[in-house]
């Protein structure tokens, strides 16, 4: 086996370069499964503290930048619960749409939850919720209607110490 190694050092090097790229991307993967994870954790701890249990998951936890070298990043997450069923029905009748079918599982206005980590202005994190469609479009792209129940829904969610720290 040396003796291979002394002979081919190209290929052992371009082997252990090989290696070490894969370390790398490994551990970058595992880092973002734990931040997710961890986000989520808080999350759902937050919701229980401010009285938000009966829901039903309408997405993941999942990471979003403005981008890749921003260094500004959150997570996002949506739900739905009677209160965005109600506010389906009246979204449907102002688009003129038919709602007879709706359920939890499939309206068109959930919660979003916006989860901040602490950066250099704000060192704790912090939660923000608001209705908003299952979509995500983002402000150019949305009805007016839809901008006025994001503002007029928006709020903070109170964490508990452990949480924000």
């Amino acid at each position: 086996m040396k003796r291979f190694i002394i002979a081919h050092k190209s290929l052992s090097t371009l082997a252990g370069l090989f290696l070490c790229l894969c370390l790398i991307g490994a551990i970058f993967f595992m880092r973002n499964i734990y931040g997710n994870y961890q986000a989520q954790q808080r999350i759902e701890h937050t919701l229980k503290y401010n009285g938000y249990t009966n829901i039903v998951p309408r997405s993941s936890v999942r990471k979003e930048s403005t981008g890749p070298f921003s260094g500004i990043s959150w997570y996002e997450y949506t739900f739905s619960t009677e209160q965005t069923l109600a506010a389906s029905y009246k979204y449907q009748d102002s688009l003129h749409q038919k709602s007879k079918h709706l359920t939890m599982k499939n309206c068109p206005i959930v919660y979003r939850v916006i989860l901040t980590p602490p950066g250099t202005k704000i060192k704790h994190w912090t939660t923000e919720i608001y209705l908003d469609t299952n979509q995500a479009l983002r402000d150019g792209n949305q009805t007016d209607y839809i901008q006025r129940l994001n503002e007029n829904s928006r709020r903070s969610l109170n964490m508990k110490t452990q949480d924000s720290n």
